[in-house]
């Protein structure tokens, strides 16, 4: 018998331990704010219709990395993006918009990259050339100017590499649950609330956490600079066309 209770006990607390490394025990809460950083902040994104995203994002941030640091000043401006976002952020800070619910569509439009600061809009859509030269990418590279509308945000928790294939789906659900249920505009609209996703680095490039933002009000820069109209053209469209 106590054999038995010893074995439950062990196997209750590896369950633990598996659960709070998934994640499955956190609790974020979505709660407004004001703006995201208080002033447009920038990002040079790659932009992607890929419904596997799982297996794009790293590619893609590699390459958008690689074509930043490639420019004369680089890693100043990602490191400027960083700590304008946070002043405890370390030497960059990556970031996804996701524009469509994945399993709602065949080509969900996300686009994923890094926060860069330190030169007007103008100045950096200028840059995206050399970015796009050095990035080893097919993939469209933009450069995206967020917002300062109101936004919804929880913190997430970096547990382990799962966290962020694992945390969508147990949160970003409550984020919109909270944005539909206080009556805002729907999402599926033209220049609809957009899904954001900051990835706040840590020591030696590790992940600390990441911040689940909801962007509201006017996205209508946001949606045009990362996908402007009539590109990419999707599947639907050509089909819209036939």
């Amino acid at each position: 018998m106590k054999k038995l209770a010893s074995i439950i006990a062990v196997t209750v607390g590896i369950i633990g331990v598996i659960g709070y490394q998934l994640g499955l025990f956190d609790k974020p809460e979505f709660h407004y704010e004001a703006t995201l950083v208080g002033r447009e902040f920038h990002a040079i994104l790659a932009t992607s219709t890929e419904k596997n995203i799982g297996q794009h994002v790293s590619r893609l941030l590699s390459g958008t990395q690689n074509g930043i640091l490639a420019l004369p000043k680089g890693e100043a401006l990602m490191k400027a993006g960083a700590r304008l976002y946070s002043e405890e952020a370390p030497e960059k800070l990556a970031i996804g918009l996701y524009f469509d619910v994945p399993a709602e569509v065949d080509h969900p439009r996300w686009a994923v990259g890094w926060a860069v600061e330190g030169h007007t809009f103008e100045e950096l859509e200028l840059m995206v050339e050399e970015v796009k030269k050095d990035s080893g990418l097919d993939d469209p590279i933009r450069a995206v100017r967020i917002g300062t509308d109101d936004i919804l945000k929880a913190t997430i928790p970096w547990r382990t590499i799962f966290t962020p294939y694992i945390a969508p789906m147990l949160h970003w659900c409550k984020g919109f649950d909270k944005y539909e249920k206080d009556g805002y505009k729907d999402r599926k609209s033209e220049y609809g609330a957009i899904s954001l996703e900051v990835y706040v680095m840590g020591k030696q490039d590790g992940y600390d956490h990441i911040d689940y933002c909801v962007l509201m009000g006017d996205t209508s820069k946001t949606w045009q600079d990362t996908f402007p109209s009539g590109e990419p053209l999707t599947l639907e469209d050509v089909s819209a066309l036939e």
